[in-house]
């Protein structure tokens, strides 16, 4: 039997319980698929427990939720990031199976975000979690987001997805393509099916196992 992740493990007190399945079933928008307020709660108890909410900041979130979409879509909730994120702690917190904590072996220093985002916290609507852009390079994705009118998630809003809804991983690998990695990189999230790992890979690189996570819009107070 496959161990629950952190993400799993808190979301097992309520149903639905948010597996492989419902991940898939609220990609595609259906009634059974939790609504927007349970997924933003559940989202926030996650963060909390796993420490990525700043004190006073539950109440700042709290107030985003006039935002929510009323049809079952996929959101994110965006806390404040870390000032200099230690990669591979955070990446621990982002577990396959129990016990085999993930790993980040990207630098910090070396990434920025080249897509422009609100005032922390805020909202990510109308995500899409890559697989709509499989085998595409990460520099031919930005230039069909533009076209879409979406943009690529940062490196800190697609680590959110994959700590949030771990269910993506065993999908399909997760370039962030809203942040670059030493001037001509991409973050790439990805799992050898037993723990989940921080790399990058090349603008230019093109691999069918890799997609372009995305959104529609970000809203803050």
């Amino acid at each position: 039997m496959r161990s629950r992740s952190l993400a799993e493990s808190v979301w097992a007190n309520s149903e639905p319980v948010v597996g492989v399945s419902e991940y898939e079933t609220l990609l595609l928008g259906p009634q059974q698929a939790p609504g927007s307020r349970k997924l933003f709660d559940l989202q926030v108890s996650v963060l909390m427990g796993a420490d990525l909410i700043k004190p006073g900041e539950e109440e700042i979130l709290n107030s985003l939720k006039q935002f929510l979409p009323k049809r079952r879509s996929l959101i994110l909730v965006v806390p404040h990031p870390p000032m200099l994120p230690d990669w591979n702690k955070l990446m621990g917190h982002a577990q396959i199976t129990s016990g085999h904590l993930g790993r980040g072996y990207l630098d910090p220093e070396k990434i920025r975000d080249v897509v422009q985002t609100p005032c922390y916290p805020y909202l990510v609507l109308g995500v899409n979690d890559g697989r709509d852009l499989l085998g595409k390079s990460a520099k031919k994705s930005q230039e069909i987001l533009k076209k879409r009118n979406r943009s690529p998630l940062t490196i800190w809003e697609a680590y959110l997805l994959i700590l949030l809804f771990t269910p993506a991983l065993l999908h399909h690998h997760i370039i962030a393509a809203g942040s670059i990695y030493n001037g001509d990189g991409v973050p790439v999230f990805g799992t050898n099916y037993i723990v989940a790992k921080l790399v990058h890979c090349f603008l230019h690189d093109d691999d069918p196992r890799r997609g372009v996570a995305s959104c529609k819009d970000r809203i803050s107070i």
